[in-house]
C-alpha cells in the first residue's frame, strides 16, 4: 500500500484516462459512490476520461476489477465496523463489571475496616479479661475458692452425718418393734393362762 494511503492501479492507463482515487481513510459510504459510478461508466460503455473516446476493453477489465477490489474492500470495512462495535459493548459491559467489582471491594473494604475497629475495641476487654482469669483459677479468686471448699465439707459431713443418723433411726426403730413384739408376745401369753 503507498505512503500516502491512496489505492493505485498496477498496470498503467492510457493516455487521457483518469484513474478513480480511492482513499482508504474514506468512509465506507464515499467507497460505495465510487464504485457505483464507476458500474453507471462501464454499464453506459461511455467515456471514465475527459475526452469523448469510449473505453478500450483492457481498461474496462481493470476498471471492473477495481470495482471488484472496491467492493471486497467495503465489506472488510463493513466487518470491522461491526467488529468495532462489538468490541465497543464489550468494553462497556466489562467497565460495568468493572465498577460493580469496585463497589463490592469498597463495600468489603468498609466492612473489613470496622471488624478491625471492633477487634481493636475488644482488646483491652480481653486483655483486662485474661488478666483477670490469670489470677483467679476455674474465673474465682482464692477467697471464693476457699468458701466453696468449705461449703464441700460440710455438705460431705451432713451427707455422712444423715446416713449414720439414718442407721440409728433404723435400729431404734427396730429395737422399738421387738421391744412390741415381746410385749405383745407376753401379754398373748398372759391372756391365754387365764
Amino acid at each position: 500500500m503507498p505512503q500516502d494511503g491512496n489505492l493505485q492501479l498496477t498496470r498503467p492507463l492510457p493516455d487521457g484516462v483518469k484513474p478513480p482515487i480511492v482513499r482508504l481513510d474514506q468512509p465506507p459510504l464515499a467507497i460505495a459512490k465510487i464504485k457505483a459510478e464507476i458500474f453507471e461508466q462501464l454499464q453506459a460503455g461511455g467515456p471514465l476520461a475527459d475526452g469523448d473516446q469510449p473505453v478500450p476493453a483492457f481498461i474496462q477489465a481493470l476498471l471492473e476489477q477495481t470495482a471488484d477490489s472496491l467492493d471486497s474492500l467495503q465489506r472488510t470495512m463493513a466487518k470491522a465496523e461491526e467488529s468495532r462495535l462489538n468490541m465497543d459493548h464489550s468494553l462497556e459491559v466489562l467497565a460495568e463489571r468493572l465498577g460493580t467489582l469496585t463497589d463490592q471491594l469498597r463495600s468489603e473494604q468498609s466492612i473489613l475496616t470496622r471488624l478491625a475497629e471492633s477487634q481493636a475495641q475488644l482488646r483491652p476487654v480481653l486483655t483486662q479479661l485474661a488478666e483477670v482469669n490469670g489470677t483467679r483459677v476455674g474465673g474465682l479468686d482464692d477467697a471464693s475458692r476457699d468458701h466453696l471448699r468449705n461449703l464441700d465439707h460440710h455438705m460431705g459431713r451432713l451427707v455422712q452425718e444423715a446416713a449414720s443418723g439414718r442407721n440409728k433411726a433404723v435400729e431404734e426403730i427396730r429395737s422399738e418393734i421387738r421391744l412390741l413384739a415381746r410385749t405383745i408376745a407376753a401379754l398373748a401369753e398372759d391372756t391365754e393362762a387365764r
